[in-house]
């Protein structure tokens, strides 16, 4: 702006007049820019002060507290709901509990039982059902090896027909043992005679059909295998059995004897270690197992439920609480940065009003030096800068003060239903354990 050569220019013409009351041009010239400046800082302000407002009115702190009551009340009512729910399953699965106990016991005290149930584990029975299988593969083998001689098929033949020997004289020993034997341990004197005499034919029958297959052998092993040699071999045997049944003209045929007797009984007391030896009393103590392992899971079921509904829950408040929490943060930076911009801008233009004081010394101070005659008295006066006001929008804010009296409100309510829930939670699992009194168990005979 070349202040100093304009002021002496204008000095050495004794401009302005000593008599002037009010700024020439330089001067104006001076006091807007300072005013362009000033409103340029005002302008930039206002803005700033928009977006400070927005930022403000979007942490729509009233929706995110409608929001904490909301999930503190429904929180409360699913807990509720879901422990209903859960008493009417469990009711049910209770009373089919009460009902199975009942028959157990009952079962217990007509048959005087004073023991617990064979109770088969799955490896147990897996092993005692693979004895079965090499008794029956030991009989194929064995029969198949014995037989094969005099079959008109060899080996192949052999092992077909000690295949049909071998379900006969296991698998008959097996259902004896499971269905029939076990009436020898009933209470009831004829259920006794029955399993007696049960045991007494499968003997007969165990002795016979393996006495038969003996004499198979050796009636096969003295004739050429034909297409008529299963007719042959029957009527040989019949005859055999009928004048000499307990003859046997070799070795290899008695012990082929042994080997089906020894393997028939053992099926018969691998059978029986199937099933519990008292008739009905595995059937009626497993159906009270199975309900009283459904009932016990499904309680600890219904337990996790109602805990992860109530985990839910607080995991809900919990990040209600810290979304309040970082809105509140926040808030505070964006009132202190507001703050801090409108200390800013009143200190700007109070450095505007010292630099246009300034300009106006300099071109002054020229001028004065260059002029013959007094200069006008206002240029001693200082330049005072009209300052801008600042408008604030406080339409939808809320005071830092507001906030933490509605925070600390919020924080209150949330502790006070979180005990709620607390204590509906542990009204829940008195309320499950409640049904073992409503539903009592059965009187259980010790072991």
């Amino acid at each position: 702006m070349d202040l100093e050569g304009r002021g002496a220019s204008r000095g050495e013409d004794n401009l302005p007049a000593t008599a002037s009351t009010s700024l020439e041009s330089t001067e104006q010239e001076i006091v807007e820019q300072i005013g362009a400046a000033q409103k340029a800082a005002h302008d930039e302000l206002q803005a700033q002060l928009a977006t400070f407002h927005e930022r403000l009115t979007d942490l729509d702190f009233e929706s995110r507290f409608g929001a904490i009551s909301e999930v503190a009340q429904g929180g409360l009512a699913d807990l509720k709901a879901e422990q209903q729910m859960a008493l009417d399953d469990l009711h049910i699965l209770r009373k089919d509990l009460t009902i199975a106990e009942s028959w157990l016991d009952d079962f217990r005290k007509q048959h005087r039982i004073k023991r617990l149930a064979d109770k088969k584990t799955a490896v147990g029975l897996i092993v005692k059902l693979l004895v079965i299988a090499l008794l029956v593969v030991g009989e194929i083998v064995a029969n198949g090896y014995f037989l094969s001689g005099g079959n008109e098929l060899g080996l192949v033949g052999g092992i077909v027909e000690a295949l049909l020997f071998a379900v006969l004289n296991v698998g008959v020993a097996v259902c004896v043992a499971v269905i029939l034997l076990p009436n020898l341990y009933h209470r009831n004197l004829l259920r006794k005679a029955l399993g007696l005499v049960s045991l007494l034919g499968f003997f007969a029958w165990a002795g016979a059909l393996n006495l038969g297959l003996a004499h198979y052998r050796e009636a096969a092993g003295v004739r050429e295998p034909t297409a008529q040699f299963a007719v042959q071999a029957r009527d040989a045997v019949m005859e055999r059995l009928q004048t000499r049944p307990l003859e046997l003209d070799q070795f290899e045929s008695w012990l082929l004897f042994a080997i089906g007797v020894l393997f028939a009984l053992v099926a018969l007391i691998d059978g029986l270690s199937l099933v519990d030896k008292y008739p009905g009393y595995r059937k009626a103590s497993e159906t009270a197992r199975k309900a009283q392992e459904d009932y016990a899971g499904e309680r600890r079921g219904k337990i996790q439920d109602l805990s992860d509904k109530r985990q839910e829950y607080q995991e809900a408040v919990s990040q209600l609480r810290l979304d309040i929490s970082k809105r509140r943060t926040e808030h505070s930076s964006i009132m202190a940065h507001r703050l801090k911009m409108l200390s800013l801008f009143q200190e700007h233009q109070t450095q505007l009003e010292k630099a246009g004081n300034q300009l106006l010394r300099t071109y002054r101070d020229a001028n004065i030096a260059a002029r013959t005659t007094p200069a006008p008295v206002y240029f001693e006066q200082p330049f005072k800068l009209e300052r801008l006001s600042v408008t604030l929008d406080g339409l939808n804010e809320i005071t830092s003060e507001a906030l933490q009296v509605k925070i600390d409100e919020a924080q209150s309510h949330l502790q006070m239903v979180m005990s709620e829930v607390t204590q509906e939670f542990e009204l829940g699992l008195a309320r499950y354990r409640q049904l073992d009194v409503l539903v009592p168990d059965g009187n259980h005979v010790s072991a």
